[in-house]
């Protein structure tokens, strides 16, 4: 694979600099991560010929140590070395004695800030990696998501996001790509991308049968049935938040096939534990696919950017060429048909009811041209 430069080229400018690297290939998407890996590195993902790259900039250094074999489990070095990969993430969560059960030297890294050489003032590539898709990448999406930071402990956060990043491709082949892969950095010792990521791939009868210009991803959470008398309660009060259930992620496509084709797919995250440790990934067999046909091929789609639990987070934004905008609800609840019978007190809104509808439509305003002729303004 060809390997991102190293050294940019560095141009000075009034508000600071200006860094370019001069790449091997044609890059035909790029999108920055909205979180920082958990040893402060910035990600950077783009598209070209054969697939992804993902590029950790700056943040701390990886020790000097190298990866060993485990003592106990040599047949299992493989998956040993990935479990080190996704636990390196949560290491200052972790007890004092989770270290010494993991005998192996784990890929870590350096205390304190990394120094910056004045004579080249700017973040050096930390790692790279190639993730081979073979086919052209033509958009990317990543979920609009806050740093820990700015999120509160209390608000509802998918889990694969803490140890994990999400990216959906559009691809040359008219498929559809998910790719699941550790934050942190992995190990330069480390070359095998198969053992630690997760290429999900949605093709045939429920993708598009041309090449979709634009893709959007958002999580969502489907809380389980209720089952007994405590559930329903919390059923009825709308306390949808604090029942079981599960994570699962929209990904969001158009095309120009037809008059304008919408695809949406719900894809549920599974969670398995391996050695006390859970992990999660994205299921491939119960996604659930909906087609909604366009009155015209949209220009651009983007889901809004509230997060779960708040009821606008799976609305989709879809514009269209000729300024109009729509506002696409995936999963509107349907009203309760009230009873008569009934004298507990109900939720105006059915949480079992999910079919998705149109909102809104917003079309530009018109003003009054010199010559006498309405236009749209622009």
């Amino acid at each position: 694979m060809s390997s991102f430069p190293s050294r940019p080229l560095a141009r000075s400018r009034d508000d600071g600099l200006q860094l370019s690297y001069q790449l091997p290939h044609r890059v035909y998407t790029a999108q920055g991560y909205p979180v920082l890996a958990p040893n402060g590195s910035s990600i950077i993902i783009y598209g070209y010929e054969n697939g992804l790259k993902v590029i950790w900039r700056g943040g701390r250094q990886f020790t000097n140590r190298k990866l060993s074999a485990p003592k106990y489990q040599p047949q299992e070095k493989t998956n040993r070395s990935n479990d080190a990969t996704i636990m390196i993430i949560d290491s200052d969560d972790e007890s004092s004695v989770e270290p010494q059960k993991n005998e192996e030297p784990s890929s870590g890294f350096q205390e304190g800030e990394p120094e910056i050489d004045p004579l080249f003032p700017y973040e050096n590539v930390l790692r790279q990696i190639d993730i081979p898709l073979g086919t052209k990448v033509v958009e990317l999406a990543v979920p609009r998501i806050l740093p820990e930071s700015a999120r509160s402990s209390l608000d509802p956060f998918p889990p694969i996001l803490r140890k994990c990043m999400v990216i959906s491709a559009v691809c040359a082949d008219l498929s559809t790509r998910v790719v699941t892969l550790p934050l942190a950095p992995p190990h330069p010792a480390q070359f095998e991308v198969s053992s630690w990521v997760q290429t999900l791939s949605i093709s045939g009868g429920v993708s598009h049968q041309e090449i979709p210009r634009g893709v959007g991803i958002a999580f969502t959470y489907q809380a389980s049935e209720p089952q007994g008398d405590e559930d329903m309660a919390h059923s009825q009060s709308g306390s949808n938040r604090d029942r079981p259930g599960r994570w699962d992620l929209l990904v969001a496509t158009h095309s120009v096939e037809s008059s304008g084709l919408l695809i949406i797919h719900r894809i549920p995250v599974v969670e398995e534990t391996d050695r006390s440790e859970v992990l999660y990934r994205l299921g491939e067999d119960d996604i659930e696919s909906k087609r909604r046909y366009l009155p015209a091929p949209a220009q651009n789609i983007a889901f809004n950017p509230s997060p779960y639990p708040s009821p606008r987070h799976s609305t989709l934004l879809v514009a269209f060429h000729s300024g109009c905008v729509k506002v696409y609800s995936c999963f509107s609840m349907k009203p309760y048909k009230a009873s008569r019978r009934s004298s507990s007190p109900q939720n105006d809104f059915d949480p079992s009811e999910t079919e998705g509808k149109w909102l809104i439509s917003l079309y530009a305003g018109f003003e009054q041209s010199p010559s006498g002729y309405p236009g749209v303004k622009l």
